[in-house]
């Protein structure tokens, strides 16, 4: 049974990694990320307030561009767009030269020789570090990227001390780091950019993919993504690249799979961020800010038409990482997190941003799985000697003493050190045995008194 019990740890079933996955959010809903105030990220968020003011969304391509000079002007360090531009903007004036009924030519060509708007908004990008949002998707037909799209910051692949012998494929071939390291990556067939003209214009490019779990909420995030063959940063490690002036971006492996990344920062090394083995952050969440109040209080949240409209004090954003993301609910830009059931998609990276620049990480080593095996191997044993000698309230005992030294060390584990170890299944088993070790024991005792009457 121990052996049984050990074979469906080393299997992990779905409903196994849902229990784990439950237990270490709420020990997130326990004890929150306690964010730095003020935050070093603001998300200027299109909320329901510049809807009403500015009009519906998509904006035109040259309101981008006021926000991103009013990011500029006010000293912001890196503007980050939290959504994707892939289409030609329909208002420019030049698309609308063949739309204009009963136009005589000379207007039609006075209109069409207007650049488009996606001009103004480059400009205003190449006079401040922007990065630009790309994702993934399943349900297309890849179609050919232009130069710029392509390009990602994701450059390096190390190998950890005493792993290379991991760098042999099935057939005995001899694999380069980046091919060892690429299979574990989560993969999406179809990349979509933005237009080429503001991928040009762009000082980075990330994917926006939050990776749910099977029950939809969002717990870790791929740092790193296989897009259409091409590994790309998330868009808050791009942002962070690009704000600390890094020109790439170290992808760490070993035997069992992704390490974690590195963001060189000039003049002071390497920052490494650990993720799981197939690049995702465990995401350390704070308690969800206040998105639309009045007067932009939250800790997060200013209002893009604010922004616009000038009313934001300057030292509110100097200085700042900047979002560009939306809150409003009929944008369908809404995720679940341990934390809450209704989250602004872009607030998950401005916690991803705090928690990288507080070393807030949450971290599942790849060897953590190999110690809950062989503590439950361990204490197993000592259940099949230890049980059948105790009283069935001795062992009772003996079983909620353990349950409880795993529940403590697991909590004490997340709470002083963000280790995530999975004490649900150990606890889980440790019972199940005990009862059926006790039950065996019951059976026993009774079939020996059996016995014993009839030989008396």
């Amino acid at each position: 049974m121990l052996v049984g019990m050990a074979a469906v740890r080393v299997a992990d079933p779905s409903i196994t990694k849902q229990l784990r996955l439950d237990a270490f959010g709420f020990y997130n809903q326990l004890s929150p990320r306690v964010a730095n105030d003020p935050s070093p990220v603001v998300i200027i968020d299109i909320d329901e307030k510049s809807l009403r003011e500015i009009g519906q969304w998509p904006w035109p391509r040259t309101v981008l561009a006021d926000l991103i000079v009013a990011a500029r002007d006010n000293g912001m360090a890196v503007v980050g767009i939290d959504a994707l531009l892939p289409e030609p903007d329909q208002t420019s004036l030049s698309l609308l030269a063949d739309r204009i009924q009963h136009a005589d030519e000379a207007t039609r060509q006075a209109l069409a020789a207007i650049p488009p708007n996606e001009v103004e908004m480059a400009d205003a990008m190449r006079s401040m570090r922007t990065v630009v949002a790309q994702i993934g998707i399943w349900d297309a037909e890849p179609e050919p990227l232009s130069r710029e799209a392509v390009q990602s910051s994701v450059q390096v692949y190390m190998m950890s001390r005493g792993s290379q012998g991991a760098l042999v494929d099935t057939n005995g071939r001899k694999m380069r780091t980046f091919e060892f390291a690429q299979q574990f990556l989560s993969e999406a067939p179809v990349l979509v950019p933005n237009v080429p003209a503001l991928e040009s214009a762009a000082a980075g490019r990330g994917h926006i993919s939050v990776g749910y779990e099977r029950d939809g909420v969002v717990r870790r995030v791929p740092l790193i993504q296989r897009i259409q063959g091409v590994v790309k940063p998330a868009l808050a490690l791009e942002i962070l690249r690009v704000a600390f002036g890094g020109k790439s971006i170290q992808v760490q492996v070993n035997a069992g799979g992704i390490e974690g990344v590195g963001l060189p920062v000039p003049g002071k090394g390497t920052f490494f961020i650990p993720t799981d083995g197939r690049g995702r952050m465990w995401v350390n969440f704070a308690v969800p800010d206040r998105p639309n109040t009045p007067d932009n209080s939250g800790r997060l949240y200013v209002s893009a038409a604010d922004i616009l409209n000038s009313k934001v004090p300057k030292e509110r954003l100097e200085g700042r990482l900047a979002l560009v993301g939306t809150s409003a609910v009929g944008l369908y830009d809404i995720k679940r997190t341990p934390l809450s059931d209704s989250v602004p998609g872009v607030e998950v990276h401005a916690n991803l941003i705090e928690a990288i620049l507080q070393g807030a990480f949450l971290k599942r080593p790849i060897e953590n799985s190999i110690y809950e095996l062989g503590a439950l191997l361990v204490v197993g044993l000592i259940f099949v000697f230890a049980i059948p000698r105790l009283s069935p309230f001795d062992g009772l005992g003996v079983a909620a003493i353990f349950v409880g030294i795993c529940c403590a060390f697991s909590w004490v584990q997340f709470a002083y050190a963000g280790v995530l170890f999975d004490a649900v299944y150990l606890s889980i088993a440790a019972v199940f045995l005990y009862w059926v070790l006790a039950f065996g024991t019951l059976v026993r005792i009774y079939r020996e008194n059996k016995q014993l009457k009839a030989a008396m």
